[in-house]
């Protein structure tokens, strides 16, 4: 494998762990009822149904955005440029040993 390919396998790990634990913080720190709350105050019409929605949305999405929306901007962008499963992908051993297998 090249060190391209190692490079975007360590990127798409990275993000692949930084996506779910920033959308957990959606659930597990601030919970519905506190995204409920923080909708409420931006004006996002019905809160009480939206919220919960996205906040499961963002525990498998993961936009973490304390400041601004550079962050999920890049880890949207990351994620398109990651698109695939890659050289080093779990896939690509699995298909390996079926097929050196059958």
């Amino acid at each position: 494998m090249s060190n391209a390919e190692w490079g975007l396998t360590s990127l798409r790990i990275v993000v692949g762990i930084v996506f779910p634990v920033h959308g957990g913080q959606k659930i597990f720190v601030y919970g519905f009822a506190g995204v409920q709350g923080a909708f409420a105050r931006m004006g996002i019409p019905a809160p009480i149904i939206i919220a919960p929605f996205i906040a499961l949305l963002e525990l498998v999405g993961g936009f973490f955005m304390p400041a601004g929306y550079e962050y999920a901007l890049t880890l949207f962008a990351a994620g398109v440029a990651l698109a695939g499963p890659g050289a080093a992908a779990l896939e690509q051993f699995i298909g390996k040993r079926s097929a050196s297998s059958g």
